[in-house]
């Protein structure tokens, strides 16, 4: 797209409320409306991959959240802060797609269970500093 087609695109956009877009159908330039997402019906696995996503947005997010994990994790992937999240969505994609229910359901479960982990090292670690109180 030229810097004039860019133009044109937000002034006309710009003027309808951005309900429009502009298109390049068979080498002409086409205004239509735009679609309405919320409307669409989506297939038997378009649903299933967006279930699916979001469990590995919960994998990713889930190791994260937590600075051993994510530490691990970050030289286990060998990448960087910033693409860590697509590394791990990506990982959890290559572990369960295609795969058995029983199967996910076990990579979620040693998920938890590095969690747990996690969290107990961090009690244990918090209880024996100097100054906490122990009961």
């Amino acid at each position: 797209m030229t810097r004039n087609d860019a133009l044109i695109e937000k002034a006309v956009a710009g003027a309808m409320g951005k309900e429009v877009i502009i298109r390049e159908i068979r080498g002409k330039i086409v205004v239509t409306g735009k679609p309405a997402f919320k409307e669409r019906i989506l297939s038997e696995k378009q649903e299933l991959v967006t279930q699916f996503m979001r469990t590995a947005n919960e994998y990713a997010k889930g190791i994260m959240s937590h600075e051993k994990l994510r530490n691990g994790a970050q030289i286990r992937l060998n990448v960087t802060r910033e693409r860590l999240y697509t590394a791990l969505v990506s990982e959890y994609w290559k572990k369960c797609w295609g795969k058995s229910k029983e199967e996910s359901k076990k990579v979620e479960k040693e998920l938890s269970n590095m969690v747990e982990e996690v969290m107990n090292e961090e009690q244990q670690d918090n209880s024996i500093l100097p100054g906490s109180q122990n009961s």
